[in-house]
């Protein structure tokens, strides 16, 4: 919900899946929190509860007798028989693909606790309506003063984020035997950015706020590792629209970086980076 080429964008993932699979890879999608707001049929965000109105006619026709009681995006959420609720049963919340863990708005201690595959299975179970039973870590329950929600949480999108929350990330990701945390959900207006723990563990915030709104830099992370030599460490590099590859370590800690080179660091707003 965040313009009126939601059915495109879709459409396109679901191809480079079909292609990447064909190719020895994959694309895994994540569930994030307007995903979920649209399975509980709140759309607070959507600009048009008929911007889904092209896709939804590659479906059943007989759908459409419905239609202009309920909104075809409301159909197509309907958990349980909604096409894209079905499609986003298939979605995980959080998943780990080696020392990497990819999730929305960031790990909580809740989450670690419930355990990931029991989280996702749970979600999963909820969408295609196997239970009524929404799991509560999709919700921004409050504990305090931050969500326990990993759909949620912004703390790790905080321009500085407290030294609390990164020695909690460092606990987690030891659990989990990661090295960094991939995120989105907080808009970054300077681009990819990482912050580094006490530990050398990472924090990745990926979310350039990009939408038919506002233009934000079009920008990717990339993360390499030799297969052959899977101990090694893992290459990090942001990748630019214009083709620019940018080392990881030059986006890393940048705002303390910029904050510190202020003479007031209360008011002090960083100029946006060029590299």
């Amino acid at each position: 919900d965040r313009g009126s080429d939601e059915s495109r964008s879709i459409e396109m993932l679901r191809d480079l899946r079909v292609q990447a699979k064909e190719a020895g890879g994959d694309v895994i999608t994540l569930l994030g929190n307007h995903e979920i707001m649209n399975a509980d049929l709140d759309f607070s965000y959507a600009p048009d509860i008929y911007s889904f109105d092209s896709w939804h006619d590659k479906f059943n026709m007989a759908e459409k007798i419905q239609t202009v009681l309920k909104g075809k995006r409301a159909q197509l959420m309907q958990r349980g028989k909604g096409k894209l609720a079905m499609l986003m049963s298939t979605m995980p919340i959080v998943v780990q693909i080696g020392e990497n863990v990819f999730v929305h708005g960031g790990l909580t201690p809740e989450t670690i606790s419930h355990g990931i595959d029991e989280l996702n299975q749970d979600v999963a179970k909820w969408l295609r309506k196997d239970t009524d039973v929404k799991p509560w870590l999709l919700d921004p329950v409050p504990k305090g003063g931050r969500t326990v929600s990993p759909l949620w949480e912004r703390v790790y999108g905080m321009p500085i984020v407290p030294e609390t929350a990164l020695s909690n990330l460092d606990g987690m990701l030891d659990k989990l035997d990661a090295k960094r945390m991939v995120v989105g959900h907080t808009p970054q207006k300077y681009g990819i950015s990482g912050v580094e723990t006490d530990k050398e563990k990472e924090v990745w915030r990926i979310d350039t706020n990009l939408n038919d709104k506002i233009m934000g830099r079009v920008e990717c992370l990339e993360i390499l590792t030799d297969l052959d030599s899977p101990e090694a460490a893992s290459t990090v590099r942001v990748l630019s629209e214009d083709g620019r590859i940018i080392d990881a370590q030059k986006r890393k800690n940048m705002f303390e970086e910029l904050l510190r080179s202020q003479s007031k660091t209360e008011t002090a707003v960083p100029a946006p980076l060029r590299s």
